[in-house]
C-alpha cells in the first residue's frame, strides 16, 4: 500500500501524536519517529504517547461537532499556553498496535505519520491566539 494511503489510514495516530506535542510543548515523540532508524525507536515513541495520553485525560478530550448534517470528532487540548482543536479523533489501542506493527516493518510509515502530526501542530500554532483561546502575552 502506498505510504500516503498509510498516512491516511493512521490519521488517528497522527492526531494522537499532535495532541501529545501540543500538550507537552515538546516535539520529542515526532522527532524520534521522523528520524527512526530501528523499530525500538518506534515502540518507545508509541509507549510515550500512550503514557502521556493516559496521564492527560482531563486536558485532552474528544468532542462531537455537527456541521452540514455530518458529525465530526474534534480532539481538544487544553494547556497553560492555550486551547487547541484538531479535527479527528485519538487512536484506539488496536490502531496504535497496528501502526506499531506496520511502522516497525517499514520505518517510512512512521516518518509519514509523524510528518502529518507535525502539520497538525503547525496548523495550531499558525492560528491567531484569540482563536486558540490562549492568553496574549
Amino acid at each position: 500500500m502506498h505510504e500516503s494511503t498509510k498516512a491516511e489510514e493512521f490519521r488517528s495516530v497522527s492526531v494522537s501524536l499532535a495532541a501529545v506535542v501540543l500538550y507537552t510543548g515538546s516535539y520529542s515523540v515526532t522527532d524520534r519517529l521522523h528520524h527512526a532508524l530501528n523499530p525500538e525507536v518506534v515502540a518507545r515513541s508509541i509507549y510515550d504517547v500512550a503514557r502521556t495520553l493516559a496521564v492527560a485525560k482531563e486536558d485532552i478530550k474528544e468532542e462531537e461537532r455537527k456541521s452540514d448534517s455530518k458529525t465530526h470528532i474534534v480532539t481538544k487540548i487544553s494547556t497553560d499556553e492555550g486551547h487547541y482543536e484538531i479535527w479527528g479523533r485519538l487512536a484506539y489501542p488496536d490502531e496504535m498496535k497496528k501502526f506499531l506493527d506496520e511502522a516497525s516493518n517499514d520505518l517510512l510509515i512512521a516518518r509519514k505519520v509523524a510528518a502529518v502530526a507535525t502539520f497538525f501542530v503547525a496548523e495550531q500554532y499558525t492560528r491567531p491566539k484569540a482563536f486558540q483561546g490562549g492568553v496574549k502575552k
